[in-house]
């Protein structure tokens, strides 16, 4: 009778511990799923934005109307009607964020961040800039955001097509 008590616990141990292997190996596995899924959205949005500010030039005009401020004096700034939501991934998926390698998750922080401030930085409304030298250093300040976002953004595509992989 013991034995028979006996054979029932270890198969029921048996049992139990195969359902929590079974459902361990699982978690990981949709885990690794979603982890690449969201590694392969994530690029493809700061691919498409990195590529946007590059063919729209946005950088090299920042610095051609910096070097316009320079020459003429003129306090000029930026200004940009954004009426599209470019952050669309970022919205809907900034949750899942950690999901991804803890300096991936930084980078992609930092990256979105960084672009919704220039996004700030060029909104119609803001206040002009008050003379010449407020201006230089303001557009000083987003060309060089916007250099340093451009190469965070390249570098994170380049790290969450492997991650995607």
């Amino acid at each position: 009778m013991l034995d028979n008590i006996l054979c029932t616990l270890v198969g029921g141990f048996v049992g139990a511990g195969a359902s929590i292997v079974t459902q361990w190996v699982a978690n990981i596995l949709t885990n690794s799923r979603r982890r690449r899924a969201i590694a392969g959205a994530f690029a493809g949005e700061i691919g498409a934005i990195c590529s946007i500010m590059r063919r729209r030039k946005y950088l090299e005009q920042g610095q051609q109307l910096l070097e316009h401020i320079d020459q003429w004096q003129q306090p000029l700034r930026v200004m940009m009607y954004i009426t599209q939501d470019y952050l669309t991934i970022y919205h809907s998926n900034s949750s899942a964020i950690g999901l991804l390698p803890a300096p991936l998750a930084l980078d992609v922080a930092v990256f979105y961040t960084q672009v919704k401030s220039l996004m700030e930085d060029v909104r119609p409304e803001l206040p002009e800039p008050v003379g010449t030298e407020d201006a230089k250093a303001r557009l000083t300040g987003q060309v060089n955001l916007l250099s340093e976002t451009l190469g965070i953004g390249e570098g994170l595509v380049t790290q969450l097509h492997k991650v995607a992989r």
